[in-house]
């Protein structure tokens, strides 16, 4: 079973951190003012689990799941 992702393009986000309080996993956070995914520093990969709830929240429709 694959596990669908949040991209984030930078280029469209506009910094409000709506998608940063929706995630449940606190997989996303603001930095220079644009949402990226967290990265764990020992595994090297993101904390999305795909639920998309900052799909559902992003207003400038920057985040795609795919």
């Amino acid at each position: 079973m694959l596990t669908k992702k949040a991209y984030i393009d930078v280029s469209e986000c506009i910094g409000c951190g709506a998608c940063v309080y929706a995630c449940s996993t606190q997989a996303l956070e603001l930095v220079n003012e644009k949402a990226q995914l967290k990265i764990d520093s020992r595994t090297q990969l993101d904390w999305c689990t795909g639920k998309a709830a900052c799909f559902d929240v992003c207003p400038a429709q920057a985040i795609e799941i795919k």
